[in-house]
């Protein structure tokens, strides 16, 4: 069970990582990139592994001494060694103290999803923000159509208004010739 925990944080510590990296170019920016939920979350998983749960057993109170090990890029590993002379030593404590953990653990992220928990609560913001923005889309996309609408009646207008004129000059042309034709007669 240690072991799958331990893959279980690293699989989760990962897939923030990954979601909020940085890329200065812009290229594989993680897309909650800056987002302080998930952060947050993975400072409080990793709190835990500091903090005692109220079952463990006084004989082994944290992980580190179950041969849980903390690399400095945030990782866990399992020393089996020091896994398996704590097991042969006082295997009931082990087994109190990982199911300790196992509960604090999961107490934590049921209580990040549930309905008024962080994970829950920023997904309901990210998802009123979009449809807040669809709705804003979907109004300019209106607007463009009535002013699209509004160009081309003026257009059309301009270019009955531009026939007119020029079937009024062609006979005002006319006209004209006409009026030189007879003074030209006179």
């Amino acid at each position: 069970k240690l072991k799958a925990f331990v893959d279980a944080y690293n699989s989760a510590r990962s897939t923030m990582k990954s979601l909020t990296k940085y890329d200065s170019t812009g290229s594989s920016t993680g897309i909650l990139n800056g987002d302080s939920t998930v952060n947050s979350a993975m400072n409080q998983l990793r709190g835990l592994l500091s903090t005692v749960p109220a079952d463990a057993s006084s004989s082994y109170q944290y992980l580190s001494e179950l041969g849980v090990v903390s690399s400095s890029d945030g990782t866990l590993s399992l020393d089996t060694d020091v896994l398996e002379s704590a097991m042969k030593t006082d295997f009931a404590s082990v087994a109190k103290t990982v199911a300790a953990y196992g509960t604090a653990y999961s107490t934590l992220t049921t209580k990040m999803n549930d309905s008024e928990g962080m994970i829950t609560v920023r997904l309901d913001g990210l998802n009123s923000t979009s449809d807040s923005l669809t709705d804003r889309i979907e109004a300019q996309e209106r607007l463009l159509k009535l002013v699209q609408a509004r160009y081309e009646a003026q257009f059309t207008s301009l270019e009955t208004l531009l026939a007119s004129l020029q079937t009024t000059s062609t006979y005002l042309t006319q006209q004209l010739s006409s009026l030189s034709s007879l003074n030209n007669r006179s």
